[in-house]
């Protein structure tokens, strides 16, 4: 800016030369722990299902994208890019291909590009049942749509927006006072790469989710709390004071 300036004639000197950039401040990823994960699943079960609720009730699709996110590490976009065709229920476990996801430009309509965000985010992923049990339904209901097909689209059948799935997650939560979890869609996709790093390492986590180990690690592998160092205490015993003499103590 300080330079367009110049080249305008609007200033004599660049007011920040010699400035270093100002760095970000740094951030650990943080994953739901069970309780919470459970508290958030009840909270978006329950949302409006009172009997005093008016207007039409909620479809489950965010409940469902939720269970699509955790099972598969995927980012919301490409949770809700999914289509008929990427999902083989002929195998067990069933398998989720990640071929695509939901792109939102600012005054224009969302569409599905055919490719992830990133090369290496194209993969296939065998799911765990309960996603299976949350896709199943979905499939069935497209049993005489094409193969190109959402999994997940509105009421009036065009595709979900990412924006109203975090609008509505946070909705949810509001209502059922979870606000200060702080949670998002990729809060699930923590928590999935958190997990998988904790069973089988960080190199298999990144596969899954999708990544390099070394932004798995950065932006969605929780840290484990280091365990206390034991060993150097044997080691460090020689330093110990010594004794006093048993002749000093009777002077």
């Amino acid at each position: 800016m300080f330079n367009y300036a110049l080249r305008q004639d609007a200033l004599h000197h660049n007011l920040v030369r010699g400035t270093s950039r100002l760095k970000p401040p740094t951030s650990k990823p943080v994953a739901l722990n069970l309780d919470h994960l459970h508290e958030v699943r009840q909270a978006v079960s329950s949302w409006r299902s009172g009997p005093a609720v008016s207007g039409p009730r909620p479809d489950s699709q965010v409940k469902d994208v939720i269970e699509v996110m955790l099972g598969t590490s995927d980012r919301i976009g490409e949770a809700l890019a999914l289509r008929k065709r990427d999902i083989d229920d002929t195998v067990v476990p069933m398998q989720v291909t990640v071929a695509g996801t939901r792109v939102v430009i600012k005054g224009k309509s969302v569409y599905r590009q055919d490719h992830p965000k990133t090369s290496s985010s194209t993969r296939t992923l065998q799911v765990p049942d309960f996603t299976a049990d949350v896709l199943r339904p979905r499939l069935a209901l497209l049993e005489d749509e094409h193969d190109d097909h959402l999994v997940f689209f509105t009421r009036v059948g065009t595709p979900l927006s990412p924006y109203n799935v975090r609008r509505t997650l946070r909705k949810m939560l509001a209502d059922a006072g979870l606000s200060d979890l702080k949670v998002t869609p990729h809060t699930f996709r923590r928590t999935a790469g958190t997990v998988i790093a904790r069973a089988t390492g960080a190199e298999t986590a990144a596969e899954v989710l999708g990544n390099s180990p070394k932004i798995a690690k950065k932006h969605y592998i929780e840290p484990e709390e280091p365990a206390p160092i034991a060993t150097p205490a044997l080691h460090l015993q020689v330093l110990a004071p010594r004794s006093a003499p048993a002749n000093a103590a009777q002077d």
